[in-house]
């Protein structure tokens, strides 16, 4: 059984490889794919959302961006325009309100007459064992992580359809590979808010192919990706992750800058995120593998204390709402 196991994995593998191994763009291609184009990057202030503004600024593409930190806003616009875009805008906003989401696209659509990509990139992380922190548990709240994390994501898109049926545009989407498989206790909501997100809009991308709709829609199967604030807010727990499931924050963004090109259906990366796809279809011991991973090695206690701290580290950085909150509601000591 071990021998058809070791079998098919490298089989699927080298699928994956062969799959996910593609031709890079050359800038010259995506300045001319991008000359003119309108971008809109919702959750930019930071992070993948931030890297993205940059490497299409200098492509030359005009840009909108919206998260809910105008001073960050600032920053980036004022960052991005020095690097080339023709054109930034912004627009402060909470995603957790999600009646008033299409707001985004209307302000869009006034400001630069037109809307050729949207990346849906906001989202808030939460951490910690589900059991050990009663705030996690409060129906407001639950509620609240899936208005940001799924709700929201399917009113910007309804809104944005029109515009980029006109422009014959493309959809990102920004999920996670704790939407598909990996069972971490500690992402209950998280992971929760990811599987529904990956649900409608994988069910989406194929009733537009069905449409024969010339909008494309490709859902981003992230893992770890080292931005700066992810790096400060787990610090050493990152010491515990092997190098190829740590995905550099440029190629990511680079990634989702060629999807509107090459419009593939999934972007899974770090490539290595297929180890855990595999391990899910042909590992029974899956859950127990996971619960081993990183620093607390499946030490629930010395998990709920390295959240305690993680929480705190995060509020101090102004990072993550989910996080902030759990700070303010510490589990057990």
């Amino acid at each position: 059984m071990r021998k058809v196991y070791v079998l098919a994995a490298v089989v699927l593998l080298l699928l994956a490889y062969f799959y996910t191994n593609k031709k890079t763009l050359s800038k010259e291609e995506l300045v001319s794919s991008y000359k003119d184009k309108v971008v809109l990057i919702c959750g930019a202030s930071s992070g993948i959302g931030e890297e993205v503004v940059y490497q299409l600024a200098e492509l030359g593409a005009k840009i909108m961006i919206a998260a809910r930190r105008e001073s960050r806003l600032i920053n980036v616009k004022e960052e991005a325009l020095k690097r080339g875009s023709p054109k930034v805008e912004y627009m402060v906003y909470d995603f957790s309100d999600v009646t008033n989401s299409g707001d985004v696209i209307a302000k869009t659509i006034a400001l630069f007459g037109r809307l050729d990509y949207l990346v849906a990139n906001h989202g808030a992380m939460v951490n910690g064992a589900f059991l050990a922190f009663p705030h996690f548990q409060k129906p407001e709240y639950i509620e609240k992580i899936f208005r940001i994390n799924t709700f929201s994501f399917i009113e910007i898109v309804l809104k944005s359809l029109p515009y980029l049926e006109a422009s014959a545009g493309h959809i990102f989407i920004t999920s996670s590979m704790a939407g598909e498989v990996v069972p971490s206790f500690r992402h209950h909501l998280y992971s929760s808010t990811k599987h529904a997100l990956n649900g409608f809009f994988y069910s989406l991308q194929s009733e537009l192919l069905v449409k024969k709709s010339p909008v494309g829609l490709t859902i981003g199967a992230f893992g770890l990706i080292i931005t700066p604030d992810i790096s400060q807010v787990l610090d050493r727990e990152l010491e515990g992750v092997p190098g190829p499931f740590k995905g550099l924050l440029d190629v990511c963004a680079r990634g989702m800058i060629e999807a509107y090109i090459d419009r593939p259906r999934t972007m899974t990366y770090p490539t290595s995120n297929w180890f855990f796809r595999l391990n899910w279809m042909f590992n029974s011991k899956f859950h127990e593998l996971m619960n081993q991973r990183g620093t607390f090695k499946g030490n629930y206690d010395q998990s709920v204390k390295m959240t305690t701290e993680k929480a705190k580290r995060a509020k101090e950085l102004g990072f993550q709402e989910g996080y902030q909150e759990a700070a303010n509601n510490p589990g057990p000591s």
